[in-house]
């Protein structure tokens, strides 16, 4: 059972390149949910809420460059291209919102 499409083809990318990292975001923001709750964080207190939301989400759309390295390796160029596109919109996106955090 293959988890990653092995096709070359530009829709494929255009939907792993979108869904891959909202789903690690979502699941990075519960497990950190998860030891917030349990009380393992409460020394760190200093770790605001647009600090963990800024890291977490960066880190999520670094996941789609562990699936390019993937599409590298197998030579799909259709693919990938369909997985840069999203990824530029992303960090697009996070630049312009944490744009008073990142450029006082």
């Amino acid at each position: 059972m293959q988890i990653i499409p092995k096709k070359n083809h530009i829709g494929i990318g255009l939907l792993l390149g979108t869904f891959i990292p909202i789903a690690g975001y979502l699941i990075m923001m519960g497990i950190f949910s998860l030891i917030d709750d349990s009380g393992a964080l409460d020394s760190v207190q200093s770790m605001s809420f647009m600090f963990r939301e800024r890291t977490l989400s960066i880190c999520a759309i670094a996941l789609n460059a562990i699936i390019m390295r993937r599409y590298d390796k197998w030579r799909y160029t259709q693919t990938m291209r369909g997985i840069v596109l999203p990824t530029f919109v992303y960090v697009v996106v996070w630049v312009f919102y944490f744009k008073d955090i990142l450029f006082p």
